[in-house]
């Protein structure tokens, strides 16, 4: 059967008999909440109405937090850019391209110069100091006329368009948002790891590694390439150790080579490939 067939086939056992559905439930809801620590497995699975409710309260709050993290990692950061554009239009309206034309200047004779002066947007992303007033190039500019006058004059009246500080406030909080999203994510991939693997990340040493690469000129200037997306861990238990690789990418823990989960470097001519000790800045 496809998904969409058992999917259709569960609607109409739902439908048909409600009561044997909603035994299926919680019999499968039982098992996720002994599996992950929410209830104690009891030998004749005879739970009170109240622990039935903590599991399934527990298995909402958690779905609810793994939504969030997913929707918080595929969040788009902030930028400058996109900061100053709502703040100009919130001042002057939708004036399109004109924000990027690069049509002011503090100097007349420099305006003139082809692509030479500075655009509202430039001036909105740094929150322009100069003290002189600025000037218009009007034959290079898409607003002409009157248009053009209210938008400089609007300009000259205020510089200022608080975009800097908001950026800071915005990245800030969706740094903070990515990396409990990190936390819960990272969590959760344990959490569908084998039983001896997850002992492993509770209870074991826990290294880890990050794997680069950089280009050598032969007179000591190097260029360094990309991390890659993979983090090695290496944990140590009770005597045996274990490598994985945390790929967010992939959404995966996967063993990987003990091997791999150490400090060294291959060299291939002039390209160079690392694997470095990697240690969180947050413990």
């Amino acid at each position: 059967m496809t998904f969409a067939q058992v999917m259709s086939e569960a609607q109409e056992a739902r439908r048909v008999d409600p009561g044997v559905t909603q035994a299926a439930e919680a019999v499968a809801l039982l098992d996720w909440a002994v599996a992950s620590g929410v209830l104690t497995k009891r030998q004749n699975d005879d739970y009170p109405p109240a622990q039935l409710e903590s599991a399934r309260a527990a298995f909402n709050a958690q779905l609810d937090t793994r939504l969030a993290a997913s929707h918080a990692l595929d969040k788009a950061l902030p930028t400058r850019k996109e900061i100053a554009l709502t703040k100009l239009k919130e001042r002057f309206g939708d004036l399109g391209a004109f924000f990027e034309e690069k049509v002011f200047a503090v100097d007349q004779h420099y305006v003139k110069i082809e692509g030479g002066g500075i655009s509202l947007l430039d001036v909105a992303m740094d929150d322009w100091r100069e003290s002189r007033p600025f000037k218009a190039h009007e034959p290079s500019s898409s607003l002409k006329g009157n248009d053009l006058q209210r938008v400089l004059t609007g300009l000259n009246a205020n510089r200022q368009f608080g975009v800097p500080a908001e950026f800071e406030r915005q990245f800030s909080r969706a740094i903070e948002e990515k990396k409990a999203a990190v936390n819960t994510t990272v969590r959760h991939m344990i959490s569908q790891l084998p039983l001896p693997d997850r002992k492993h990340f509770e209870f074991g040493k826990v290294s880890f590694f990050q794997e680069g690469s950089y280009v050598m000129d032969g007179h000591f200037n190097n260029t360094y390439g990309q991390n890659k997306p993979g983090l090695l861990v290496k944990t140590e238990l009770q005597g045996t150790s274990h490598a994985y690789v945390i790929d967010f990418n992939k959404g995966t823990i996967e063993r990987a080579s003990l091997y791999d989960a150490r400090n060294k470097e291959d060299r291939n001519g002039n390209r160079v490939s690392t694997t470095k000790t990697l240690i969180p800045s947050h413990k």
